[in-house]
């Protein structure tokens, strides 16, 4: 991923986030789909998002939420990048207005 340009070692700066999305596809009706862009969101989301591999390709050893995320940021140039799928939530760890809209915390 880094050879494509997308640093995996960092998570995107707050200011230069517009949007992280958090979705579950599921074949029932569990799925949920919710984009974040308001800047407190934003804010409340980042502390709890870890990058699923280091910068040598290893995956974190810890359980993880089953929760596809995505992060859309202007690079330094500008230029409008959606990360790869390579965020993840600690199982139990969610903000509380993510933990809200997903069934098995209701």
């Amino acid at each position: 991923m880094e050879k494509s340009g997308f640093p995996i070692d960092k998570i995107p700066e707050q200011e230069s986030i517009i949007k992280i999305t958090v979705s579950r596809e599921n074949y029932s009706d569990n799925s949920y789909n919710a984009s974040f862009e308001n800047e407190k969101e934003i804010q409340q989301i980042l502390p709890f998002l870890h990058i699923d591999v280091d910068t040598y390709g290893n995956y974190l050893f810890f359980t993880r939420e089953n929760l596809t995320i995505t992060i859309t940021y202007k690079d330094t140039d500008g230029t409008i990048v959606t990360s790869p799928n390579i965020y993840v939530f600690a199982k139990g760890l969610l903000p509380d207005f993510i933990k809200e809209n997903l069934p098995e915390y209701k």
